[in-house]
């Protein structure tokens, strides 16, 4: 029937025509149609400066981060980092973003409780949430937004954590809301990020609360006040932090701190991520200045699910899925044109939602998705 429908206006077109060569012709204009989507990227426009490509097998955001309307932010499951995990549909959908993928490497549980315990670097809206993990010190790869609106990726995330006190004695081996750690010689800083209770470590437990502004911002200097210590776990209360530790860190504390006190607390990052003010944290660093960093015979290199976020240039952020190993990822992402992209968490948790429709992945419940949203799409509403 479909046939005939375009026969007709043919014959229109062409009455000299013979009925064999106007199937012939038919035939061509078909086959025309199904090959040419093969030939060229599947493209959908979500929105201004926001674009969905299906290649092959492979599912590709670009986003154009300098557009009006658009921007690029991370979000925690749940709100908190001790809360229950959430999938990225659902945090899309709480969040009104047009795309979602989930981002850290996370831990599944704390004391027998599901939590959503992220590992790697992660800084919102210049806070940071969370430092790379003790337990996994190769989860050193970064992208993210500066404060100036600029894409950067591919180097290590290389930064300093220093704490003082009206004494000026220093500590420099910091974590920030880490729900499991090892060795014993750390200052560990609970913000409101992490929930309202800070975990059984080493006691003393130091209230503080900023002086001025928001606590922790990255490439700035915080100063807070000790509003209290405490032999007892604390609840996290407003924008109260709370300095614990152990081992050295928890002699540290005991030692230099007392009520009244002036904390100031001072996080540099190096190089391209000196003004962040947007970042997750990934595994690898896959691209490096448009070049494959990887092997093919590589062993642990498996086929499995894989996300991965990247930039073309200073505007331009790519965001890929798909089934495939980390080299072949590689490739593919070299020959869009990116210069610089990591792997983020995969397997299972590899997920990719685009105007509240769930297009790659499945549902596993993560803790932290990175999220672009853009002023122009209500996806809830399909406008």
């Amino acid at each position: 029937m479909k046939y005939f429908r375009i026969l007709t206006p043919l014959e229109k077109i062409y009455p000299d025509r013979n009925r064999s060569s106007l199937m012939g012709f038919t035939i061509y204009l078909l086959l025309l149609i199904i090959y040419t989507p093969a030939m060229f990227a599947d493209e959908n426009i979500i929105a201004p400066g926001i674009t969905y490509e299906k290649r092959g097998d492979m599912h590709v955001i670009f986003c154009n981060i300098g557009a009006d309307g658009v921007s690029v932010r991370p979000a925690i499951a749940g709100c908190t980092i001790s809360d229950s995990l959430e999938n990225v549909l659902d945090i899309t959908s709480r969040e009104n973003a047009v795309v979602g993928i989930n981002a850290n490497y996370f831990g599944h549980r704390f004391n027998s409780s599901p939590i959503g315990e992220i590992k790697g670097i992660l800084v919102i809206d210049g806070e940071l949430i969370s430092t790379i993990s003790t337990i996994n010190p190769w989860l050193n790869a970064g992208i993210g937004i500066t404060k100036d609106r600029r894409v950067v990726a591919g180097r290590p995330v290389n930064y300093e954590i220093t704490i003082s006190t009206d004494k000026e004695r220093k500590y420099r081996n910091i974590l920030v809301n880490p729900l499991e750690w090892e060795g014993y010689d750390y200052v560990m800083i609970y913000t409101s990020n992490a929930g309202l209770r800070v975990p059984s470590v080493e006691a003393p437990y130091i209230v503080i609360h900023p002086l001025k502004g928001r606590g922790l911002t990255a490439g700035e200097k915080s100063v807070f006040k000790v509003a209290r210590i405490e032999e007892e776990l604390p609840v996290i209360s407003g924008d109260a932090c709370v300095l614990t530790g152990t081992g050295e860190g928890s002699k540290y504390l005991r030692e230099n701190f007392k009520q009244g006190d002036e904390v100031s607390i001072d996080i540099e990052f190096d190089g391209v991520f000196r003004d962040i003010w947007q970042m997750v944290g990934g595994r690898l660093r896959m691209v490096l200045d448009g070049r494959n960093r990887l092997t093919q015979d590589h062993p642990n290199d498996i086929l499995e699910e894989k996300m991965s976020a990247g930039r073309i240039d200073d505007k331009t952020l790519v965001l890929c899925c798909g089934t495939t190993t980390c080299y072949e990822m590689a490739e593919f992402l070299v020959k869009l044109g990116v210069t610089d992209a990591i792997l983020l968490d995969g397997g299972g948790s590899a997920n990719m939602v685009v105007r509240g429709e769930n297009i790659y992945g499945g549902d596993r419940k993560i803790a932290d998705a990175l999220l672009i949203y853009s002023k122009e799409i209500d996806y809830e509403n399909n406008n």
